[in-house]
């Protein structure tokens, strides 16, 4: 393994006596410029075996070496190392003679600490908060149902292992997570359990690393727990994005998750043509306000449904809703329908379930299309409390195509279009959007709280 078959050095068959226990020290003689490749023995996969390996190097003046005190390694370029231009075999002696105080350092966890020996940097525990589910909701969601605690996390990634450490950034409020707290597992995704971190949807930054898609740094999306630090086995899951095209949450809104979905329900769902009229409910929500601007882009009529004043003025005027009704000003919903489309509706996006939907039934034109989206009015009622369909018959007259859907299931083949598409969109101002940012990891439950009874005003997210 160790190449001196050329050197002739009593020196260099000094330093292989020395060194060559814990280090390989490689050198190829034939010109002034010339690099020493120091090499594990119990790595070697880190590392070049072979003569001449073509390898990046740090280039140091030869006055330098003699100071040396530390050198960072970057990855994914692991292999030290060393170039000397113009060298001279006193200085490297000089060199040689410093190694206790040389240290060979990676990001990860590992260090060359002097010329004997490699060993494992002791892990850096790490306390932090987390929100775990404190209890089942029983009816309406409760802020003591959550409960945010600390923890202690020991931050390091094994060499080889492919995993990468994540500190949060943004966490997503999505009213699916009332679902994901029921005993029973409707949507499929898993149930939280009691006493565990809850998990969904974050931005987070990359502060260590061991997969080489993956330097610290980078901004990453994923479905993670919502910890403060989490250990992302092999990088599963994540998803590199770019923070100079868009903040980093709008990966948790317009052009993310709830973004997709608005896309997936109308236009693939919903095939909207140029003058149909479209109605959406929770339409100042993240999904509800991306649905109406999208119908305006494809050159529809559109009204939104919205639970306060606010809302409503915000949807017309900011997010260019033809117009929007405050649901819970209306005593009759079905003669509100009928004022706010007269021509009849063609495609309905709901959000909400109900009665509203029940409503709409007897409103749609023939061939209309309804996109089953979510049911947020029913979400934190009792199964015996939840309201029952009356006017579904109406379907079968009017031809009606109504379709349920999960978004994941759509991911794989239509995300990159949309990313496209939307951002597209959102540089020329065709698509505007708003948050609803919460700040710190402890003011989850009244943040989720407020989701849930609607006192959120666009797409709302924890900043952690």
């Amino acid at each position: 393994m160790l190449d001196l078959s050329r050197s002739g050095s009593g020196f260099c068959r000094k330093v292989s006596a020395d060194f060559a226990d814990p280090l390989l020290v490689y050198s190829k003689w034939g010109s002034n410029d010339q690099p020493l490749l120091f090499a594990s023995r119990k790595f070697p996969a880190w590392f070049p075996h072979r003569r001449g390996a073509n390898v990046p190097r740090c280039h140091l003046p030869c006055s330098c070496l003699c100071k040396i005190a530390c050198l960072y390694i970057p990855r994914p370029v692991l292999p030290p190392l060393i170039s000397i231009p113009s060298w001279q075999s006193g200085l490297l002696h000089s060199l040689f003679a410093h190694l206790s105080h040389l240290q060979l350092l990676s990001h990860t966890s590992w260090q060359v600490l002097g010329s004997r020996k490699l060993e494992r940097m002791a892990p850096q525990v790490i306390k932090h908060k987390q929100v775990v589910l404190a209890a089942n909701p029983k009816g309406m969601v409760k802020e003591t149902d959550f409960r945010v605690e600390e923890t202690e996390t020991e931050l390091v990634v094994q060499p080889g292992s492919n995993d990468v450490a994540v500190k949060l950034l943004y966490i997503s409020l999505d009213p699916y997570y009332r679902e994901l707290m029921a005993e029973e597992d409707v949507l499929g995704f898993g149930l939280y359990q009691i006493g565990q971190p809850m998990w969904g949807g974050v931005v987070g930054e990359v502060v260590m690393s061991e997969n080489a898609e993956f330097k610290t740094g980078d901004i990453v999306l994923g479905h993670l727990k919502f910890s403060e630090y989490v250990i992302v086995p092999k990088g599963q899951g994540l998803q590199k994005v770019d923070a100079s095209q868009a903040p980093p949450s709008y990966y948790l809104g317009v052009l993310g998750m709830p973004g997709f979905t608005a896309w997936v329900g109308l236009k693939l769902i919903g095939k909207p043509k140029n003058g149909e009229q479209v109605f959406v409910t929770a339409a100042a929500g993240a999904v509800g306000q991306i649905v109406g601007q999208l119908a305006k882009v494809y050159g529809c009529r559109v009204v939104g449904s919205a639970g306060s004043d606010e809302k409503v003025k915000l949807l017309k005027s900011e997010f260019g809703f033809d117009d929007a009704i405050n649901y819970k000003e209306e005593k009759d919903l079905s003669a509100s329908l009928s004022k706010h489309f007269p021509e009849g509706i063609d495609i309905y996006f709901d959000n909400v379930g109900g009665e509203t939907l029940d409503a709409v039934f007897k409103k749609v034109n023939l061939n209309a299309r309804i996109a089953l989206c979510g049911a947020i009015s029913q979400y934190n009622l009792l199964e015996e409390e939840r309201y029952g369909m009356k006017n579904l018959f109406y379907a079968v007259p009017k031809c009606i195509q109504m379709e349920g859907f999960v978004v994941s299931k759509f991911m794989g083949e239509h995300m990159q279009e949309y990313v496209k598409e939307m951002s597209g969109y959102v540089k020329e101002g065709k698509v505007k959007y708003k948050e609803h940012v919460t700040k710190g990891l402890d003011q989850f439950p009244g943040a989720f709280v407020g989701l849930m009874t609607g006192q959120n005003v666009g797409k709302s997210v924890i900043y952690v």
